[in-house]
């Protein structure tokens, strides 16, 4: 797992150079690992966990559990955060509303947000998840962030766009939002 993993990393530095400059980021651990077996044994505190999982089906499905998140949540410091999809919501509101309603169980703040992701043609569902934070940044602060930081070509995201993916319609926020 870790050499195939490992191996799709290498060729989308090279494949996607210009959407993977993160990757050679020195503050950036890329860890090729079973994430359930490595938050397990795992005793660090992160600023920023990403999870880019595959879907909650077979044996990754223990991955979308509220025992999980529990997990990364015990693992953030004081101010960090966790991002990770939570399925496609028009497709799949069940499996969309599941993981929403774990991290609601292990994360004082859960934000969820759509995104348009063109490899799958389809709108899929995103949480921001904190112990702390509960707001998205207004426009200035995010172009702010962008701008502080050595980001260029985003073919997807400028300050508005950000804004506007935490923004639910109706259909999407009875799947993502309880009240």
């Amino acid at each position: 797992m870790s050499t195939a993993a490992a191996l799709r990393v290498a060729q989308s530095r090279t494949a996607f150079k210009p959407r993977t400059p993160g990757l050679d980021d020195e503050r950036l651990d890329v860890v090729y690992a079973d994430a359930f077996d490595f938050l397990a044994g795992d005793k660090s505190f992160y600023d920023a966990v990403v999870l880019d999982l595959t879907d909650p089906i077979g044996e990754c499905a223990k991955l979308f559990t509220a025992e999980f998140f529990k997990m990364v949540a015990n693992r953030l410091s004081k101010n960090g955060s966790m991002s990770v999809h939570a399925s496609f919501p028009i497709c799949w509101p069940d499996t969309s509303r599941k993981i929403i309603a774990a991290l609601n169980e292990c994360f004082a703040s859960v934000l969820p947000f759509t995104q348009y992701v063109p490899s799958y043609s389809d709108l899929m569902a995103f949480a921001l998840c904190s112990k702390s934070h509960s707001k998205v940044p207004d426009i200035p602060t995010i172009a702010g962030r962008i701008s502080g930081r050595d980001l260029y070509d985003l073919d997807l995201i400028t300050p508005e766009t950000y804004h506007a993916m935490f923004v639910l319609p109706p259909v999407i926020k009875r799947v993502l939002v309880s009240e």
